[in-house]
């Protein structure tokens, strides 16, 4: 049966001289629920700074890669910016665009379809800026699941162990044969702490969980629409060139020169150049 709390006891001795004097069920849900509290914090503090230095070295690599006049500028001065979201999908894009694949061969039956065919190399790299993408958010969310189940787990959790607390306790009034208010309002005291820390665990862990996934989808946009702007300046700066004919002309063995080399992408533009406005002419005056 536990005893009774003095007036002046704080909530330490309340919770020491409970954990002092329940048993093994009340024990194992007041630990479980620590644990999850330091792996909830502990994964909280992990992503803030994880979402922080993304955050931050996005916006360094967009920056540089505004104020860069093509895109090998942009990866000379960007490398060095950190990990981000906009710069993996971007070093991703010129390790394609370096080493670009062969267009798709049509197969003549469904038998002889590849499952890993080639691409044209605008679909070829956009699709790799894409998974590149996809690959970083799902490492940054990481850790997330778990906030998601303490916050949805823990309240039952402390719910379980208030009710064990207070069938304990009216199995020890039946059997002490007492029914006073005093003999009752300590156990029920005792068993509601597992609710409060259910409750202190859950809350943190719940906001944290909504801010991280708000922070994702902010990342999310920023990354696609920066991929949309590289793809828009790799396709206008013409760096694909014409599609390769399907039978080759027959050009004799005398004239057959090697084929010049396509254009580096490093070369592709972020700055589309604005030519410069044609000098007019002063107005000849009319001789009087």
């Amino acid at each position: 049966m536990p005893t009774l709390l003095a007036a002046e006891d704080t909530l330490w001795d309340l919770i020491s001289k409970t954990l002092s004097e329940s048993g093994g069920v009340e024990k194992t849900v007041f630990y479980l629920l620590i644990a999850f509290s330091l792996a909830s914090w502990s994964i909280i503090f992990w992503k803030l700074f994880s979402f922080f230095e993304a955050s931050r070295n996005s916006k360094k690599f967009l920056a540089i890669f505004d104020g860069a006049d093509s895109f090998g500028e942009a990866m000379a001065h960007g490398s060095s910016t950190g990990q981000s979201p906009a710069m993996s999908v971007f070093k991703a894009a010129m390790q394609t665009l370096e080493h670009p694949n062969a267009a798709a061969h049509v197969a003549a039956d469904a038998r002889s379809i590849k499952v890993n065919p080639g691409k044209t190399r605008d679909e070829l790299v956009e699709m790799v800026m894409q998974h590149t993408a996809r690959e970083y958010f799902m490492k940054l969310q990481y850790g997330l699941g778990f906030l998601a189940t303490a916050g949805s787990a823990t309240p039952f959790i402390g719910l379980f162990g208030t009710v064990w607390g207070i069938l304990t306790t009216f199995r020890h009034i039946g059997l002490s044969d007492k029914n006073n208010l005093a003999s009752v309002g300590s156990g029920i005291a005792s068993a509601l702490i597992a609710t409060a820390a259910g409750l202190a665990v859950a809350i943190p862990a719940v906001i944290a969980y909504n801010a991280f996934l708000a922070n994702i989808d902010a990342l999310q946009d920023r990354t696609d629409r920066f991929i949309e702007r590289v793809m828009m300046l790799v396709r206008s700066s013409g760096c694909f060139g014409a599609a390769a004919p399907t039978h080759a002309p027959v050009v004799h063995a005398a004239v057959v020169h090697a084929a010049p080399a396509p254009t580096a992408p490093v070369a592709v533009q972020v700055k589309p150049h604005v030519p410069a406005p044609a000098p007019v002419a002063a107005p000849v005056p009319n001789a009087g």
